[in-house]
């Protein structure tokens, strides 16, 4: 190959190697569409910060954001296991209280806010409360600001 195309030769595999790895990279950040979320909002954050105080006075284990599929089974004689598999599927408690020893769950804890008053929410609140019903796990809902002993209380009263 002549000296004078060597260059523009070079220059062309260059950019095609660049252009097929920027392709590679392209369709691998496609392929996982995903980036770091916080595991908790500001409100939530700050009912946490009450909230663990409160679980190791009272020695219980604090769980956060777990589904409800993680904690409750749809019984083997249910008509439409799936249908019912699916409702708790993709829906979570925003904190559990659990028996250090045993890993039993003793009472779910949601936090509410305005978003709680909108229709869907209510009716999502609704079902919610039923499946615990349903599990004998007590549920409480709190709403932010919350002291120490407002949760305490509350949660002496449900155990």
């Amino acid at each position: 190959m002549k000296k004078e195309y060597w260059i523009p030769a070079a220059i062309a595999a260059f950019l095609l190697m660049w252009w097929l790895i920027a392709l590679i990279i392209r369709k691998r950040r496609d392929r996982f569409p995903y980036e770091r979320r916080a595991l908790l909002t500001e409100n939530e954050k700050a009912l946490y910060e009450v909230l663990a105080p409160v679980a190791e006075r009272m020695g219980l284990l604090l769980l956060i954001k777990m589904r409800l599929a993680d904690i409750m089974a749809v019984k083997s004689t249910a008509r439409d296991y799936m249908s019912a598999f699916n409702r708790i599927k993709a829906k979570h408690t925003d904190f559990l209280l659990c028996d250090p020893d045993t890993l039993d769950v003793l009472v779910g804890i949601e936090l509410d806010d305005n978003s709680h008053l909108r229709q869907d929410r209510i009716q999502r609140d609704e079902f919610v409360d039923g499946a615990y019903l349903a599990c004998g796990i007590p549920l409480l809902h709190v709403w932010n600001p919350v002291t120490e002993e407002e949760l305490m209380t509350a949660i002496c009263n449900v155990l």
